[in-house]
């Protein structure tokens, strides 16, 4: 069954994020929790984990993007 996985709030005040980098590519394995993309908020760089684990099927956003709260950041 395909998920889409959400950005969740990174800060207690989020208004946007910038994607810097994937820490995964198309096709990897992932477990629950594994960090999966890294950005960018007003206080820092932080590592975002994926709550399921499974396959990554597509990539939702792209590195220099900048995106909110809840945006899909891959299936």
């Amino acid at each position: 069954m395909q998920k889409n996985i959400l950005l969740p709030q990174v800060e207690l005040t989020m208004e946007d994020v910038t994607v810097i980098n994937w820490l995964v590519k198309v096709g990897d394995q992932v477990k629950p929790e594994q960090n999966i993309l890294e950005v960018e908020s007003q206080k820092g760089v932080v590592e975002v984990p994926t709550p399921e684990g499974g396959y990554l099927r597509k990539l939702c956003v792209q590195a220099g993007e900048s995106i909110k709260e809840k945006a899909v950041l891959c299936i």
